[in-house]
């Protein structure tokens, strides 16, 4: 975004749950430059949760170990952190001191991801196999019946001199492809709407049937 670091206050805060990281944060302070660009484009509304308790709802059980009754502190409840608990004291006995008996953690319904999306890369691979439009065909199809999708249409186009670009379209979304032979370089997506497809062993049976010297592979979730 165009932001740089101007400091770093260490030690900050001391917060529950975070005894991995020594229980202590840090706070970044950002200054801006000339080269700011917004994240969200056209000043467009920012409404999905931006906070961790905002997207995972954590509730935590802790027992008195005085008087042994149990209080839930979390969103929701009448403590919102077991700081606020041990503050004010057990309700029933004011004793300060508890111990945890049971974290739950609720993700909210926008971490529902939309799709997921498969961007696979294939360098030094034969420049003769990302030629033939007919072979590349073959291959794309076959991978979208290893990732148990279901083939609705396909379209691939070789152009001149050299190069080939593709789509399967699938019920549950697409593959496509793109070589540049002259760069022994292949470009694929793998995308789908259903989770259930098996992506990876698409994915894998394109790496091997290209015979790829490299690949790399990021995964992405879409619209979540």
């Amino acid at each position: 975004m165009g932001f740089v670091i101007n400091n770093i206050h260490y030690d900050i805060n001391n917060y529950e749950g975070a005894q991995i990281l020594g229980a202590t944060s840090q706070l970044f302070v950002l200054q801006t430059t000339e080269q700011m660009i917004p994240y969200i484009p056209n000043q467009r509304k920012f409404t999905r949760p931006i906070y961790t308790g905002e997207v995972e709802k954590k509730s935590v059980v802790y027992q008195c170990n005085h008087c042994k009754n149990s209080h839930t502190v979390g969103t929701g409840n009448k403590y919102t952190t077991i700081t606020q608990l041990q503050s004010s004291g057990c309700p029933n006995c004011k004793n300060n001191k508890f111990s945890q008996i049971k974290r739950t953690v609720k993700k909210s319904q926008s971490q529902h991801a939309l799709g997921h999306h498969i961007l696979l890369e294939l360098y030094d691979c034969n420049d003769a196999l990302l030629n033939d439009v007919q072979h590349i065909k073959k291959i794309m199809c076959q991978a979208a019946h290893k990732a148990k999708a279901t083939i609705v249409t396909e379209h691939f186009h070789h152009f001149s001199p050299y190069g080939v670009s593709g789509v399967v379209i699938i019920q549950e979304s697409h593959l496509t492809i793109h070589t540049w032979p002259e760069y022994g370089y292949a470009a694929i997506d793998v995308f789908t709407c259903n989770s259930k497809l098996a992506l990876q062993e698409a994915v894998q049976y394109i790496t091997d049937q290209f015979n790829a010297g490299n690949t790399t592979q990021h995964y992405v979730n879409r619209g979540k």
